[in-house]
């Protein structure tokens, strides 16, 4: 398999961002007709626990890629291209064995593209979406239960500034402060959360049971 989607979703960043649209790297889920953004660091879980709440009828809005598009006020998450993808571990376990026959991202990893279109069901959104959450992700191993709480402003912007997939391209072209003043406006009109998690799928529902069973999310508050 080429290396040209991998190319092309950097290149693709990159265009966004020379247009002053900031991309952060997560994935984003349609809950309650709002856009809720998943981002972390590699490792972070972001496939797994995306790819999970997404079999449970959580449509996505966009894999890997978040751009910050800011419309009279509120920032709009537009639906990406309609592909997420998922680690075998978890793949095999949520999608049986026909997840073996899904392609790989890049030829040097096992990682494996899902289709938009899985046993029927359309796993995507097609219209443009609000986005009002956004979850830091934290794995801990020792962490008896998900727990998810506010964080400040400060920093919450300081994590942002640091999620982005071309942090080199982004210095080298001197897109820092723009890109900063965007991720403030953004701190201010949504809420970012910390969700710190352990590992198993009977986390994963727990997850999953805190984000949809109430339109209001509940967080810890910051410094709670």
């Amino acid at each position: 398999m080429s290396p040209v989607p991998y190319l092309l979703g950097r290149v693709f960043t990159l265009w966004l961002e020379l247009f002053h649209m900031p991309v952060l790297h997560g994935a984003t889920l349609h809950i309650h007709g709002t856009a809720r953004g998943f981002l972390g660091h590699s490792g972070a879980g972001k496939s797994t626990l995306t790819g999970y709440l997404n079999t449970r009828d959580i449509p996505l809005v966009t894999d890997d890629l978040i751009p910050l598009e800011d419309q009279n006020g509120t920032f709009i998450v537009q639906p990406g291209i309609p592909c997420s993808r998922m680690w075998p571990a978890f793949g095999r376990e949520f999608y049986g064995a026909s997840f073996d026959d899904f392609p790989r991202v890049h030829p040097e990893i096992d990682k494996r593209r899902i289709p938009r279109i899985v046993a029927g069901r359309d796993r995507f959104v097609t219209n443009a979406v609000p986005l009002t959450h956004l979850y830091i992700l934290e794995r801990d191993e020792h962490q008896p239960e998900p727990q998810i709480s506010r964080l400040p402003p400060a920093q919450a912007l300081v994590h942002l500034a640091h999620l982005s997939s071309i942090h080199l391209e982004i210095k080298a072209l001197g897109l820092q402060s723009t890109r900063l003043m965007t991720l403030a406006k953004l701190v201010e009109r949504t809420q970012v959360n910390r969700l710190r998690y352990g590992n198993g799928l009977a986390t994963l529902e727990h997850i999953a049971q805190l984000l949809t069973h109430s339109s209001t999310q509940s967080a810890t508050p910051p410094g709670g």
